[in-house]
């Protein structure tokens, strides 16, 4: 195995400052601005103080918040409910002269949710906001931003993912920011 000598370059000539490669200003412009504001035509006709106005910097990674969104709240639904089932399963199966009325297709709800954790350590626990860093769907007993999307009783992660799946942004529940997930 020999080495062409004729190919190799000497170390002078790499010993310059580095060549610039070329791009094109106005698709580098074009990609701060759409990170930065939406489209024209994402809001045209829209009131600028409607819920509807599509407002924020662009999230990097816009379906798996608004599928960690949806899998949270799918969640939150099924924990109560596969509980209870669970537990009138069990009664049934000790006192089936009290609680015969109690259907076994209720197994279905116990029986879902180790998968539906899964897919929220797979989605709903990794959705973070694109400022700060924080996970949007995960509780936490801290001081939230004033900004944040609350309900008196439900809490913020509720109300952050119906704003979420309702109207394509939200303000992250720590910092305050406006994030968009649509172009």
């Amino acid at each position: 195995m020999e080495i062409d000598t004729a190919r190799v370059k000497p170390i002078e000539a790499l010993a310059g400052p580095a060549p610039r490669t070329k791009t094109s200003k106005a698709s580098e412009d074009d990609r701060v601005a759409l990170i930065r504001a939406p489209r024209v035509e994402t809001n045209k006709g829209r009131n600028p103080h409607s819920r509807l106005y599509i407002r924020g910097v662009l999230h990097s990674h816009p379906f798996s918040i608004a599928i960690g969104a949806l899998i949270t709240l799918v969640i939150m639904v099924m924990l109560p409910t596969g509980i209870i089932s669970a537990a009138l399963l069990l009664l049934s199966s000790e006192m089936p002269e009290k609680f015969e009325w109690v259907p076994k297709w209720l197994l279905v709800f116990p029986l879902s949710l180790p998968i539906l954790g899964l897919i929220y350590l797979i989605w709903g626990a990794r959705g973070s906001c694109r400022i700060c860093g924080q996970k949007l769907f995960v509780p936490r007993m801290c001081l939230k931003n004033t900004k944040a999307h609350h309900i008196r009783g439900l809490g913020h992660i509720v109300p952050l993912c119906f704003h979420i799946l309702l109207f394509k942004w939200f303000r992250c529940t720590y910092c305050g920011t406006p994030v968009r997930l649509k172009k």
